[in-house]
């Protein structure tokens, strides 16, 4: 059984079967640098958002597994129009890309309070935070989109959304719970009732590669519902026994359990992950093997002069 892993953030750090955790863009890039990279030329954004095929499936502020990261993006602006966006051209470590570019891999969306970096002024703990031009005071909500594929084959593989609400902006635990069943399925519930208020309540859906759902008697669902994690930022993994999973977590305020300071949510098909990953190899694969054979077709018209 194969086992990919993930990290999601803005740094993005990407982890193969036995590799070490490497970061997929620079992380102490110029200032200048990050902004441009992290603020391409993009298509005027068209809300409301109306996706042209939009799939089948449970989605995350109205953005679906099988989508085009342009569909996808464009959504994600509608539904937070101060978000500040980032698009990584690397996503899984252990990809050799034999020096092709790829199209986007990886879309971020951050909302919050941010300050910008000035370097006369940061202090060196802010300096050390500054991502893409800025130093977050705050982050309300990150969205992060998967949408790893070879060139022109980009889709939304996987998606994950943390809020994190302010001062009495909090609903409360109940609330998130309902919200929750009502939008992916009634139960999932896996937190047990006498956890300590400092442990997060977790709610999972799970489906084996073939569809079937899975319960939590089955030996298979424990498994499955750990490899997929609620946080945008968080660590993923997946598996090819393992399909359709949809994770959440509400976290409880310090100050008062019954109202949730954070509510976590996370999707992907595993199995088509672990397809798409290894299809995405298989061609680049294929077209180093093209370029190679290019470039002997080529050499051997040269001629040795002695």
């Amino acid at each position: 059984m194969k086992l990919h892993l993930i990290a999601v953030s803005f740094a993005v750090v990407v982890v193969g079967c036995g590799k070490k955790e490497a970061p997929a863009v620079p992380s102490k890039a110029p200032a200048a640098q990050q902004r441009a990279a992290a603020e391409p030329e993009r298509p005027k954004v068209s809300c409301p958002a109306k996706p042209s095929n939009a799939p089948a499936g449970p989605d995350v502020i109205g953005v679906r597994l099988g989508m085009a990261p342009a569909e996808a993006l464009n959504v994600v602006q509608c539904e937070s129009p101060q978000a500040r966006i980032t698009e990584v051209q690397a996503w899984v470590q252990g990809i050799q890309t034999h020096g092709q570019k790829l199209g986007t891999q990886m879309i971020s969306a951050k909302s919050g309070d941010a300050v910008p970096c000035d370097w006369k002024k940061t202090s060196i703990v802010d300096a050390e935070r500054c991502q893409n031009g800025v130093v977050w005071k705050r982050v309300s909500e990150l969205v992060t989109i998967a949408t790893p594929g070879a060139p022109g084959q980009e889709q939304v593989q996987g998606l994950w959304r943390t809020q994190r609400f302010a001062e009495g902006q909090a609903p409360t635990v109940a609330a998130a719970i309902a919200a929750l069943q009502a939008k992916y399925g009634s139960g999932g519930l896996r937190t047990k009732d006498n956890a300590p208020v400092t442990e997060p309540i977790r709610l999972d859906w799970v489906r084996d590669a073939a569809g079937q759902t899975l319960s939590p008697e089955q030996p298979r669902y424990r498994a499955c519902a750990h490899n997929i994690t609620a946080w945008a930022d968080g660590s993923q993994r997946w598996t090819a026994d393992c399909g359709l999973s949809v994770a959440a977590a509400v976290v409880r305020s310090r100050t008062n359990p019954e109202l949730a300071s954070e509510v976590h949510v996370g999707v992907a098909d595993q199995s088509k992950l672990m397809a798409v990953t290894e299809g995405l190899q298989a061609a680049l694969d294929a077209m180093d093997a093209e370029r190679k054979q290019r470039e002997l077709k080529g050499a051997a018209e040269t001629k040795v002069k002695l």
